[in-house]
């Protein structure tokens, strides 16, 4: 810092003829003061200790340059002799100014029940040497000494500046945006904090809207805490601010050019959020707590359905803010399970996707996300983390996401000291560059303001912001919980303590907005209105709601049925699409290794030429765009492929510029990003996109597919079950490189076991494809059915087969074929009634059959490979084995251990196809705890091994 300042003084000396540069006296402003006054101190006790350069400008009288400054200063001329001290009080003020504004917070009165407090010495101001005297002095001086116009209003003394900026600083909001790396970002916070635009003019009435909608928030707790005693809904009370917070964000947000809100939160205050911001009509909320309404719980039943508790729901809404009958923005609330942060990268990912269908391009004013997170879990939970590193990436960023901590100062029983090291909850985002405003929940103005800065500041910098709105949980954890057991002191206090709503309404009393009659009026009409709702929704004449039956399409275990989906490609656009795919921009330099990868595909049309994997792969893509449907592909090293197969992006080894050749073809359609290294937030992010933005095929590839094991909490509670309990349909594409080439447990296994386990009802896709053509009709008919049937795809990807000449596929595979769920594979020339052992297996580990010396010499041997595990194609395997009249012996080989991969799964099923009489003989690896070896020799010598046994040669 002092050879920069040195150094810019050196930059901006006084000429030869003593007259002043004023670019050099703009150094005196801000900062720099606290330097000159430094160099005051030194140049009295010894002239000589100062640079030769610096003695000019102290000889020359500092009050005159001062005074001529260009930030048109008025201090009163003064020498270096006689008024150093006013100069070193002045730097302390500066000082103590700065510690006010960047350490404020910690002195600010945040906690509603006074019981936690912080402080820092900084704020103390004899700390910075602070006297009564310079307290007294005129506030212009200081003014003018931090470089800045007065943002407060010009008080008479420095005392009156300082007083006021406490009060803005320590009131009942404490601001922390010291550490917002932009310079711009940085001066408009302080400008508008101090300034107070964001606490501009509240009229009476709409302070008196303020109380009708706390009243009936408070109304709606306490009215089912008395008709429903003893169930739960995880009450706001004590939070009650929270509505308002979020009103605010809404009407704020419609008075911009904002279209859309997606909003997640956990279930902490949704009924309130629902009923409030959302308009679900009180008797339909009530109505689900009534667990006698037998009739509509047996129609779900019968219906094969699912559901889920009632804090749990989504919902929608077009909001009138304008009062004209005229939509002005939309809301969503997305439907999110107890595990509490989860939906955090759900909705950006959502938000994105209504972003890139933007048909204005302004993309920050199409959506706008808002997540709501409990204190405890923000700090506790990484999903937090990861969803906040979303928001300046590429493929990932939305523009800002206003985020808010509903902060109950309490876990479920664990206390801030035990729930994380920080000193506030909210810590966490600070190294996202995010600013933060903490404020009292019983302060409703404050909070109010928050709401309108968080806006402004989304809208103006299209960055993140957070609002920690710090207020307590009057109840349990839930309603049957008992809070004194471990926190008594804090539940004696809450007992004591007059609820917000109560506190509003004595402030509007005694500003004679509202009387304590009308106040009175207000709950009385709240809970009378609740009542005529409860009457009418639990009475006994209600209307019973046929669920829609959406179990599958009855191909026996609950399946989709593809129809006569056409996934084939005419050769001319199959050759035109390769052309163009193959063919970059004039003078772009690719890698040589990488041109001749190039140069093969382009080659593969002539005869006998042959698709990889990749290739294939990216003909399928580009036939899906054809089609008029968009591709995003996300994923870790995704661009390039893990396996340096895919080369969706090429980058000219020269200039570093980059070609995508699929956005040539299909323009913004087409997407492919590489993805943070993240399972559970990246994979969450795009199942967010593919429910919003079900038009387009939305693929997530893990690095190896072990890696998905991190991302299983959105695996269970929304790729598979999401459909069934919140009707969300989704056709997300989960890409999960699985095989094994000896590379180890966490290299190996992408956890087939565990989708099988979760497939039921037709909730999902489950393949594994073998060949390249295999790979490009299933994406083609996974997009094809996106139109009428969007379900997840599970697809175990290959690593060994991508270049290898088995897994080829040759052109009339593309322009004829079809995808085929079950595959048979003999020698040339196999009669059926030669085949006395049929093996079934699915997988990578045909290849190791087929390519082995013992099927060379194996006779009577079929292979069945299932392509499609679900839906199990039953039927297609029962023709095959009945065409095998002479059969002796089925087999199930796979290269997992016996606990993991198909075995489990298919076991049942194949013993449906093949009755009691014919037994399955199970060939595979041991069970073991974990799923792979990790050495060469040990993983080829047990291949072998398999392979061998499955053929009958050992």
């Amino acid at each position: 810092m002092r050879e920069k300042l040195d150094a810019d003084m050196a930059s901006h000396r006084p000429s030869e003829n003593g007259k002043t540069d004023a670019g050099y006296l703009k150094q005196f402003g801000g900062l720099n003061a606290g330097y000159v006054a430094e160099l005051i101190e030194r140049y009295e006790s010894d002239p000589a200790s100062v640079p030769m350069e610096d003695q000019a400008i102290l000889a020359h009288g500092i009050g005159q340059l001062l005074r001529s400054s260009s930030t048109g200063s008025s201090i009163p001329a003064f020498s270096p002799a006689s008024h150093s001290a006013g100069i070193r009080d002045l730097r302390g003020l500066q000082a103590y100014i700065y510690a006010i504004r960047n350490f404020g917070y910690r002195a600010a009165n945040l906690d509603p029940l006074g019981m936690r407090s912080t402080y820092d010495p900084l704020l103390d101001p004899a700390t910075h040497g602070v006297t009564d005297a310079a307290l007294s002095a005129p506030a212009s001086e200081v003014i003018d000494l931090l470089g800045e116009q007065n943002p407060l209003g010009l008080g008479a003394t420095a005392g009156d500046l300082i007083s006021k900026l406490r009060g803005v600083y320590c009131g009942t909001a404490g601001y922390e945006f010291a550490h917002v790396r932009g310079v711009e970002e940085r001066t408009w916070l302080q400008q508008a904090v101090e300034t107070g635009l964001h606490r501009s003019f509240i009229t009476d009435q709409q302070k008196r809207n303020l109380l009708e909608l706390l009243t009936r928030t408070e109304a709606f707790e306490q009215f089912l805490h008395r008709t429903f005693p003893g169930q739960r809904w995880y009450s706001l009370e004590g939070s009650d601010a929270f509505i308002l917070l979020l009103d605010q964000i809404v009407l704020q947000s419609a008075y911009t050019s904002l279209k859309n809100i997606v909003v997640g939160m956990a279930h902490r205050g949704r009924l309130n959020v629902l009923a409030h911001i959302f308009g679900k009509p009180y008797g339909t909320i009530l109505s689900e707590f009534s667990e006698g309404h037998f009739e509509q719980l047996a129609a779900i039943d019968s219906s094969a359905l699912m559901t889920d508790v009632k804090y749990h729901m989504g919902a929608r809404i077009n909001r009138d803010v304008n009062g004209d009958g005229a939509a002005d923005i939309a809301l969503v609330l997305l439907p999110n399970p107890s595990h509490l942060e989860l939906v955090n990268p759900v909705v950006v990912g959502a938000v994105r996707a209504l972003q890139d269908r933007a048909a204005n391009g302004d993309r920050e004013s199409e959506a706008m996300g808002v997540i709501v997170h409990g204190d405890a879990a923000f700090a506790g939970q990484g999903i937090v983390a990861e969803t906040l590193n979303l928001a300046g990436l590429p493929g990932y960023s939305t523009g800002g996401t206003i985020h808010v901590i509903v902060n109950n100062q309490l876990g479920f029983t664990t206390e801030p000291e035990e729930g994380y090291s920080t000193e506030h909850a909210s810590d966490l985002a600070r190294g996202f560059d995010v600013p933060i405003v903490h404020v009292n929940g019983d302060d409703v103005e404050a909070c109010v303001a928050a709401a309108k800065l968080a806006v402004a500041y989304r809208q103006r910098f299209h960055k993140d912001f957070l609002i920690d709105l710090v207020g307590y949980r009057r109840f349990g954890h839930n309603e049957n919980d008992e809070p004194s057991f471990t926190q008594p002191l804090m539940y004696n206090r809450i007992a004591e303590h007059p609820t917000v709503r109560s506190i509003w309404a004595s402030t509007l009393a005694a500003e004679e907005v509202v009387s304590s009659d009308d106040a009175d009026r207000m709950v009385a009409d709240s809970f009378d209105l609740l009542q005529r709702e409860a009457d009418s929704a639990l009475g006994d004449d209600k209307e019973i709601v046929q669920p829609t039956v959406d179990a599958g399409n009855g191909n026996g275990n609950g399946g989709p049925d593809y129809g006569d989906i056409q996934t084939s490609v005419p050769s001319e656009d199959l050759r035109r699409l390769n052309e163009l795919l193959a063919t970059p921009p004039e003078g772009f330099g690719i890698h040589p290794r990488v041109a001749r990868v190039i140069q093969r595909r382009r080659e593969a049309l002539d005869d006998g030429g042959r698709f990889d994997w990749a290739h294939a792969e990216s003909l399928a893509f580009g036939a899906i765009l054809s089609d008029g449907r968009a591709v995003r592909l996300t994923g870790q090293d995704t661009q390039r492929g893990t396996f340096s197969q895919r080369h969706a992006v090429l980058h000219d080894y020269k200039t570093g510029d980059r070609w995508v050749p699929l956005k040539d073809f299909g323009g913004e359609a087409f997407s492919v990003y590489n993805s943070p290294l993240s399972e559970i937030g990246a994979m969450g992010f795009e199942h967010g996109y593919s429910v919003t933005a079900q038009e387009a095929l939305v693929l997530w590839e893990a690095q190896f597919g072990d890696f998905v094991n991190n991302a299983q909490g959105i695996v269970d509670e929304l790729v598979v079950s999401a459909r069934a309990k919140w009707d969300q349909r989704s056709g997300l594409v989960l890409l999960l490189p699985h095989g094994y080439e000896g590379q180890g447990p966490n290299h190996s296994h992408a956890h087939l076991e565990r989708f099988l386990a979760l497939a039921a009802r037709g909730n999902i896709r489950v393949s594994y494809p073998t060949t390249a053509a295999q790979y490009f009709h299933l994406l083609r008919r996974q997009a094809a059915s996106l139109s009428h049937d969007p379900r997840p795809l599970i697809v175990m990807t290959a690593k060994s087969l991508l270049r290898h000449p088995l897994a080829a596929a040759q052109v009339d595979d593309l322009t004829d074929g079809k995808f085929e769920p079950l595959i048979r594979y003999e020698k040339p020339n196999t009669r059926p009634s030669s085949v006395r052992r049929l093996v079934l297996c699915t997988g990578k580990v045909f290849v190791d059959v087929v390519t082995s010396d013992a099927f060379e010499q194996a006779k009577g041997v079929s292979i069945l490979r299932f392509e499609d595990l679900y839906p199990f194609p039953k039927e297609r395997l029962a023709e095959e084995v009945a065409r095998l009249t002479k059969l002796e012996e089925v087999v199930w080989l796979q290269e997992e251990p016996r606990n993991r991969g198909a075995w489990a799964f298919v076991d049942p099923l194949l013993r449906e196809v093949l009755g009691p009489d014919r037994p399955i003989r199970y060939i595979g690896r041991q069970a073991t705890p974990s799923p792979a070896e990790g050495a060469q020799w040990l993983h080829k010598n047990q291949q072998n091994r398999l392979v061998e046994k499955a053929l009958g040669s050992e």
